[in-house]
């Protein structure tokens, strides 16, 4: 089974506890939907700074087994060059946000991007 996710965040912090804060949601999302799921993998771009550290290689042996996932695999690619999964997702967040704009709706913040309001909390 595959399913893929995209997060988008008002936060310009792309450290190892904005990742997991990310990761959070998506690892809860998979245990509560999918519970004979034991393998988790990760696909994305390899910027040092943000995924590749010791920081995140740390919480990766750590938070996704407090989920009860047996594996984890991370898998980096070249950040973009428009090829693999992690292009992919990110470049279709990306036309859709132009999309919307495109068609007269203002993204001040990231819950106008997926329909909310951004006084309210998710």
């Amino acid at each position: 089974m595959g399913k893929t996710f995209g997060t988008v965040s008002d936060s310009m912090d792309h450290g190892p506890s904005a990742v997991q804060a990310h990761l959070k949601p998506v690892l809860t999302e998979i245990r509560q939907n999918h519970k004979t799921v034991d393998s988790v993998e990760f696909f994305s771009d390899g910027p040092v700074g943000q995924y590749k550290q010791k920081a995140n290689f740390f919480l990766m042996t750590k938070e996704p087994f407090a989920y009860g996932f047996k594996n984890v695999k991370w898998s980096y690619f070249k950040s973009g060059h428009g090829k693999g999964i992690p292009d992919a997702i990110g470049g279709t967040l990306k036309w859709e946000a132009n999309r919307k704009v495109q068609y007269g709706k203002d993204i001040t913040c990231a819950k106008d991007f997926v329909g909310q309001d951004c006084k309210t909390k998710l």
